[in-house]
C-alpha cells in the first residue's frame, strides 16, 4: 500500500519540479545547483551559454567564468544576490549573468541566473558618454575662461591643451601644422622632447600630439576627437587675431613696424637691453620725387629706403616707418660711434630701380642719433632723435 501511495507522490514531486523548472526559466535565463565542492549537479536549459548542460554535470561551475573575473559568485559562503559577472561562451565570446542564489544544506548553491549582456554594455556605454560629456564640458570651460580672461583665442586654446593634460595625465599636449618641411609644433603647446605616442586628427592640415605612455586608450581617444572642432576653432582665431595685430602694428606699404608698433616693440626691447642709439631718419627730396614722377615712384622711393633698413638689422634690432618720409632704427647695447658706423651708409643718396628718369639721388635720407638716458621715456628718445635729425638736416643745406 505504501508502494502504491508512493507512485502518486513522487509523480507529483517530479511534476512540482518540472512546474517550478518551467516557470523559473520564464524569469531566467540559468537554472543551477551546485554541491559543496562547486560542482554542478543541476543545470538548466539543455543549452547554457552555448554548452549543452549535460556536459557541465560534474564540472566546476567557475570554469564557466571569464578569465578576467575576480569575485568568484558560486562560493557557498557568500551567496550572491543580484551579483553581476562575466561568463565564457563556448564560442569564446562573453556574457554577463546577473546571478542570485542561497546556500542549501548540502553546503552547494541553488541559484538562478539572467543574461544582462546588453544592459551592461549600454550601461557602460551610457557611463563612457556621461564621462566623456562631463570632460569634455570642463575643457570647454577651461577654455573660454582663458578666452575670458585673456580676451584672445590663443590663450584659451593655451588653457585648453593645458586641460588635456591634465585631464589625461599627459606630459605634453601639442598641436602640429603641415608645412613644407613636414609637421611642426604651433605655439601655445606644451610638447617635450622627443616624438609624441599620439597624434589625432584635428584638420587637414591640423593634428593634436599627445605625450604619454600607455597611449590614450579608445574612449580617450574619442573625447579627444570630440574636441577637434574646438582645437580647429581656437586656432583659425588666433591666427586672425594674429593677424589682425600684425596688420594693426605693420606699416602695410613697407612691412616694417609702425608707430604704433615700433613704440611697443621698443619698450619691450629696452626692457631686455636699456642702453642703445636711436636712428632717426628723413627722406630727402621725396616731396620732388611725388610732384615729379608721380605717386608710384614715391611708394617704390619708400620702399626702397625701407629694405635699405631691413638689410641692416641684426637680431634684437628694430626699423620702423614711423610715417610718411621717416624711419626709425633701434640699435640695442650700441654706441654713438658704433650707430654712426652702422648707419653712415644708409642716408647716402642713390638711384631709384625702375625710375631712371628720377636721377641718381632720387633715395637718400638724413640721419639723426641719441643715445638713450637712464630712465628716458620711449619717447623723449624719440624727441632726441627727431631734433638731432634736423640738426644734421640743416647742417647739410648750410653746407
Amino acid at each position: 500500500m505504501n508502494a502504491v501511495h508512493a507512485d502518486p507522490l513522487s509523480a507529483a514531486l517530479l511534476e512540482s519540479r518540472a512546474r517550478w523548472r518551467d516557470m523559473a526559466l520564464l524569469a531566467a535565463d540559468l537554472l543551477f545547483e551546485t554541491d559543496a565542492a562547486g560542482r554542478l549537479t543541476f543545470v538548466a536549459p539543455e543549452e547554457v551559454l552555448g554548452h549543452a548542460a549535460e556536459t557541465l554535470l560534474g564540472q566546476s561551475a567557475r570554469q564557466l567564468l571569464a578569465p578576467e573575473a575576480v569575485f568568484d559568485p558560486f562560493d557557498p559562503a557568500a551567496p550572491p544576490r543580484g551579483f553581476r559577472a562575466w561568463f565564457r561562451r563556448a564560442d569564446g565570446s562573453e556574457a554577463c549573468l546577473e546571478i542570485t542564489a542561497f546556500t542549501l544544506e548540502s553546503g552547494g548553491l541553488r541559484g538562478v541566473a539572467r543574461d544582462v549582456t546588453a544592459e551592461e554594455r549600454g550601461d557602460a556605454a551610457t557611463a563612457r558618454m556621461l564621462r566623456r560629456t562631463t570632460a569634455l564640458a570642463r575643457l570647454l570651460v577651461l577654455a573660454e575662461r582663458g578666452r575670458a580672461r585673456e580676451g584672445a583665442a590663443g590663450p584659451a586654446l593655451a588653457k585648453l591643451l593645458e586641460g588635456i593634460c591634465q585631464a589625461l595625465g599627459c606630459s605634453g599636449a601639442a598641436l602640429l601644422e603641415a608645412g613644407l618641411e613636414g609637421w611642426h609644433i604651433l605655439p601655445g603647446s606644451t610638447a617635450p622632447s622627443g616624438p609624441p605616442d599620439a597624434t589625432l586628427p584635428v584638420a587637414p592640415d591640423l593634428r593634436l600630439a599627445i605625450w604619454r605612455d600607455p597611449p590614450p586608450d579608445r574612449e580617450e581617444a574619442e573625447l579627444l576627437l570630440a574636441l577637434a572642432p574646438s582645437l580647429a576653432g581656437l586656432h583659425a582665431e588666433a591666427g586672425r587675431q594674429q593677424e589682425l595685430a600684425r596688420a594693426a602694428r605693420t606699416d602695410p606699404l613697407t612691412g616694417l613696424l609702425n608707430r604704433r608698433g615700433f613704440a611697443d616693440a621698443l619698450a619691450a626691447g629696452r626692457a631686455r637691453q636699456p642702453r642703445g642709439v636711436l636712428a632717426y631718419l628723413d627722406m630727402d627730396g621725396l616731396k620732388r620725387v611725388n610732384d615729379r614722377h608721380g605717386h608710384a615712384a614715391g611708394d617704390a622711393a619708400i620702399r626702397a629706403m625701407a629694405a635699405r633698413l631691413s638689410e641692416a638689422l641684426r637680431p634684437g634690432e628694430l626699423a620702423a616707418r614711423l610715417g610718411g618720409d621717416e624711419f626709425a632704427l633701434w640699435l640695442p647695447g650700441a654706441t654713438p660711434a658704433m650707430a654712426q658706423a652702422r648707419c653712415g651708409s644708409l642716408g647716402v643718396p642713390g638711384p631709384l630701380v625702375g625710375f631712371p628718369d628720377a636721377g641718381e639721388a632720387a633715395v637718400a635720407a638724413s640721419i639723426g642719433l641719441a643715445e638713450v638716458a637712464l630712465g628716458e621715456t620711449e619717447e623723449v628718445l624719440l624727441a632726441r632723435a627727431d631734433a638731432a635729425m634736423y640738426s644734421r638736416k640743416r647742417e647739410r643745406r648750410a653746407a
